[in-house]
């Protein structure tokens, strides 16, 4: 990349964007820890690598490449709950931007890992490009959207776990999460999530926080019009006759009440089980089958505003899914490779620091970034362009230009103004 004015000046940008991102995060740690997590970010998004041995080579320091990996490792090592800390501090970083009409979609994932062996904590995980089980670790994620602008995707949590190595649940990490960040939001937000999560424990959960959620129904029983049915016998007594238009395709939607009876713990087990009051919208594409949303809204919405709600919403999905792949993609996500498990979790942790940096932080100054890069970020016109992620375009380019900047500066910190960038007021078609 040539060094022109307009290059420098950006270079002077994406440094102290760096200085203010990084802000949030620096609360409860350590001067030296700060340090690791700027050079962490600087490497990984120079190196588009979460390999320790590549991000060392990225940072150009003077001593010896093992002395340098040598560091990296003690410090993701010796740093036991520095994925707590840095997941915390983004939470609530993104926990400000959250309305009542938020998006916050919640997804469990897996990183397969069929040929280690020798790396702490692997499980069975399932393998959906083989159907298949394989070695590996579960992945939980969540991001937050609204579906007037799809592609403004905020990346809010991940995490990396073993269930064996922490003693734990699918269901204790999702209400983990869910608990985090009801507390940072004030309970709101709605959240969204995907078939077999409308497990009885979860939902229990959810209605005695008095949450909004929807997840879109796999198996179960409701209780509808005083009997107990699956969600397909309650669909075929329903009239769908509310017409919804989602990513160019026209679904004829129902909604209808229904009670879930809610499972009693342990020490209430033999009294009365309660039975809480839900919506359950059922959508039909004509040639395809029943799409169930079991669902619950804090405000109050009619019968139309509902369904084009939760179609609308659950059409979202799609974007965490896209974060994956790019992550996976540009950062090598699924490469990752570390012997001690709470490492494993660090690293995970600063990627996904790494990669919000992209998405939170670099996305707000992206007419200004267009404006100079338009050949880059813009390969035919912005009403064709409309719509089209701009992360993998923007993660290249931002690697380019750490690329030319000494990663000593990364450690300075930069006094006065950044360079002049578009206002916040300023409007264009593309998304992010």
């Amino acid at each position: 990349m040539r060094q022109t004015n307009e290059t420098k000046n950006v270079q002077v940008l994406v440094l102290s964007l760096i200085d203010s991102f990084l802000e949030d995060y620096f609360e409860q740690v350590s001067l030296p820890v700060q340090k690791f997590i700027r050079q962490m970010l600087f490497g990984i998004i120079k190196s588009r690598s979460v390999i320790v041995q590549r991000i060392a080579v990225s940072l150009c320091e003077k001593i010896s490449l093992k002395k340098c990996c040598d560091r990296l490792y003690r410090h993701l090592l010796k740093c036991s709950v520095l994925h707590e800390l840095l997941m915390d501090a983004q939470i609530k970083a993104v926990s400000t931007i959250i309305n009542f009409d938020t998006g916050i979609i919640i997804d469990l994932s897996d990183v397969n890992k069929p040929g280690a062996t020798k790396m702490q904590g692997l499980d069975y995980v399932w393998d959906g490009s083989k159907s298949t089980k394989d070695l590996g670790y579960f992945t939980l994620q969540a991001s937050v959207c609204h579906y007037t602008n799809p592609r403004d995707i905020k990346l809010l949590y991940s995490d990396i776990f073993s269930l064996k190595m922490e003693s734990t649940s699918e269901n204790t990490k999702i209400l983990d999460l869910i608990h985090a960040v009801i507390v940072n939001t004030n309970n709101n937000g709605i959240f969204i999530m995907d078939r077999g999560m409308d497990r009885g424990i979860i939902l229990k959960d959810l209605i005695e926080n008095d949450v909004s959620f929807i997840i879109r129904g796999d198996d179960r029983h409701l209780e509808y019009e005083g009997k107990s049915m699956p969600y397909r016998d309650i669909a075929n007594m329903m009239q769908l006759d509310h017409k919804v238009k989602s990513k160019k395709k026209t679904f004829a939607v129902g909604v209808v009440p229904v009670k879930f009876i809610m499972p009693n713990d342990e020490a209430s087990k033999n009294q009365r089980k309660q039975k809480a009051d839900l919506f359950l919208v059922v959508a039909l594409e004509p040639g395809h089958g029943y799409v169930y949303y079991l669902c619950r809204f804090r405000n109050k919405y009619s019968p139309q505003e509902m369904v084009s709600l939760v179609v609308r919403y659950y059409g979202l999905r799609w974007s965490i899914e896209e974060v994956h792949r790019q992550v996976k993609d540009d950062l090598n996500w699924e490469k990752i490779q570390l012997l001690n498990y709470w490492s494993l979790k660090n690293m995970n942790a600063l990627l996904w620091t790494a990669a919000s940096f992209i998405y939170n932080k670099i996305s707000k100054d992206i007419v200004y970034l267009i404006k100079i890069y338009s050949h880059r970020l813009i390969y035919r016109n912005a009403t064709k362009e409309k719509g089209k992620l701009m992360a993998y375009r923007l993660t290249s380019l931002i690697s380019d230009l750490l690329s030319n900047i000494d990663p000593r500066r990364i450690l300075k910190k930069r006094k006065g103004k950044p360079s002049p960038r578009c206002k916040e007021g300023d409007q264009i078609c593309l998304y992010f």
